[in-house]
């Protein structure tokens, strides 16, 4: 019998399957190519439809069912902020309690693939894979190498920011990592709310907007996530204010609450709204951000080669990435 294993990315922006036969992947679909809803973000039911009927197989032919999430990672840092944090835990527990979701109930959405499907079955098919951890093998394992130095860099996912790795062979060792709420995706957003771009995903826009800027505001910048000697980046926790929460979920769509506190605005000014004319102060700003997120991003990557030594030449795998039909 062939190994049959379909991958989800579920309760999360742009929710999505893929499936893999033997590991070479057959089809992978986003949930909103379906449902016209940009970043859509439930329970990708119609993607994993699609992915069946590729492959031509059911439920109760796979093998195993992935999500990159996992509920209990980390359950020992999360207690030690709730105890630091309690305003902020509060925050975020209301805030997802408020989306109805629930990741651990995810099998019984699976009827909703197949009619009378046995939902206990598809329970114990499932795999839960820490969320960085699943970043690093998206990367690794579709590589051509033996052996790489690996980085996962994001807002948050199961408690973690950034994480760094080794990979060789089929395995991959975490090496260091940071928690919530020292992240380079939330300080990145932090300025994307403040230049007037409030929707989930617009960090694009201030990237954009970089180039038609000097870098001029860098020094200021790096005061909100400073580098540290030797090793990662620091928090300024003065700077943001999760106490709003994070991302929720309204109708399926990633909402970003605004984290940037007062001490934002008393350093660079008052918050550039909506709709608002772009100066050149704005764009020299996201010419400092993107310059100054580029400078942690190297001195991530400097400490990632500390922990993984010298090159000693590229090792690539036997053969190549087996990747099937594109969709």
């Amino acid at each position: 019998m062939p190994e049959i294993i379909l991958g989800l990315n579920a309760y999360h922006a742009d929710s999505s399957a893929a499936i893999f036969v033997d590991g070479t992947l057959i089809a992978a679909t986003e949930e909103e190519r379906f449902r016209r809803i940009k970043h859509w973000a439930g329970f990708p039911s119609e993607a994993i439809k699609f992915c069946l009927r590729e492959v031509g197989c059911t439920l109760g032919d796979l093998t195993a069912i992935t999500i990159g999430r996992d509920p209990k990672a980390k359950r020992a840092n999360k207690a030690a902020f709730v105890f630091k944090h309690p305003r902020v835990a509060k925050a975020l527990w209301s805030q997802r309690s408020a989306n109805k979701d629930d990741i651990l109930l995810l099998h019984e959405r699976f009827r909703e693939v197949e009619p009378g499907v046995d939902v206990e079955a598809v329970k114990a098919k499932l795999r839960f894979i820490e969320h960085h951890r699943s970043h690093l093998a998206s990367a690794f394992y579709a590589s051509p190498y033996e052996e790489a130095a690996i980085l996962s860099i994001d807002g948050s996912g199961d408690f973690t920011t950034t994480m760094l790795g080794r990979g060789k062979g089929t395995e991959i060792e975490v090496l260091e990592s940071v928690d919530f709420p020292a992240s380079v995706g939330l300080f990145y957003t932090a300025f994307t709310q403040y230049l007037g771009f409030p929707h989930y995903g617009d960090e694009y826009k201030v990237m954009g907007l970089a180039p038609y800027g000097e870098p001029r505001f860098v020094e200021q910048v790096a005061e909100v996530l400073p580098l540290k000697p030797g090793g990662l980046y620091a928090w300024q926790p003065d700077f943001f204010d999760f106490t709003g929460g994070v991302v929720s979920y309204p109708d399926h769509l990633p909402t970003v609450a605004p984290i940037f506190s007062e001490r934002f605005e008393a350093l660079f000014g008052p918050a550039r709204k909506a709709g608002e004319p772009l100066t050149q102060a704005h764009k020299d700003l996201a010419s400092s951000v993107q310059r100054h997120t580029e400078h942690v991003i190297f001195h991530i990557l400097h400490r990632l080669h500390e922990l993984t030594g010298p090159r000693q030449g590229v090792h690539r795998r036997r053969g190549s990435p087996k990747l099937s039909r594109k969709r």
